[in-house]
């Protein structure tokens, strides 16, 4: 996770043992806190994306 102020620098890297370990949750929204689509196989936490 990069580290920085405010929530627009919580963000996963690559690499992060976070990235595709969720688990689905139905009705659970179509997009995360920055606004990336939620995937099939969802991210641990609010950031979906690919990893930094």
């Amino acid at each position: 996770m990069t580290a920085g102020p405010g929530p627009v620098r919580r963000r996963l890297r690559a690499g992060s043992p976070a990235l595709g370990a969720g688990v689905p949750v139905p009705g659970g929204g179509f997009r995360d806190f920055y606004g990336n689509p939620v995937p099939d196989l969802p991210n641990l936490g609010a950031d979906q994306g690919r990893g930094k």
